[in-house]
């Protein structure tokens, strides 16, 4: 593991680490006999099971609030598909699309979850992003693949996203081309049309490579 994921991770570990264990009021460390490295970053220390049986795979306190539920926390306990963050170090802000799943992190402390979908979370970060340093990850299924790939961000310019790969975002640009659409109040229907026109011929260009 690089120093930058290194990083990352020991962001991630100040909101789902210790806090989460704390929150559930029971250690669940049932570690898998044989394990003994995390099975997703490759850690090694305390490992926890990811839904409280022995005969599964082992994570440690960071990973495993990525990898599965914690024991004692109500399902769905994890951070799957359908879930985003933005953490700093002086807050932690959740997003999923699913209102049924909305309280299963909200007694962390300075952790906030809202009800928006992870394009949504991912749009309002890159146009309005946080104070360096921030992270802002899209979950997904592939759960130790997540755990490998956090990478956090060091400037509002430059935005990495974590989760199954790690996409580069020129945020900067982003915002500068957003703002000039906005001040030649183009018209809506003229710019949906355009965006249309963009995607369709991104598709058929991935279909060509394929």
């Amino acid at each position: 593991m690089n120093a930058k994921s290194k990083d990352a991770l020991n962001l991630y570990y100040q909101w789902f680490g210790e806090r989460a264990r704390s929150l559930c009021g029971k250690p669940a460390v049932i570690n898998k006999p044989s394990a003994t490295h995390c099975a997703a970053c490759g850690a090694t220390g305390r490992l926890h099971s990811a839904n409280g049986q022995a005969g599964t795979h082992s994570f440690c306190d960071v990973c495993v609030t990525v990898a599965g539920s914690y024991h004692g926390i109500k399902r769905p306990g994890r951070l799957g598909a359908g879930w985003a963050a933005v953490i700093t170090p002086e807050s932690a802000i959740l997003s999923t699309g699913n209102e049924g799943s909305n309280g299963a992190f909200k007694g962390l402390p300075n952790t906030h979850v809202f009800n928006n979908t992870v394009q949504q979370a991912l749009i309002k970060c890159i146009l309005s992003p946080p104070e360096p340093p921030f992270m802002l990850v899209a979950f997904g299924n592939s759960s130790p693949t997540v755990c490998r790939q956090l990478r956090a961000s060091y400037s509002k310019e430059l935005i990495y996203i974590s989760g199954a790969s790690i996409q580069r975002v020129d945020a900067g640009t982003v915002r500068r081309c957003v703002s000039a659409i906005n001040d030649a109040n183009v018209p809506q229907s003229l710019l949906a049309a355009a965006t249309s026109s963009v995607e369709l011929m991104h598709n058929k260009q991935n279909r060509c490579m394929m």
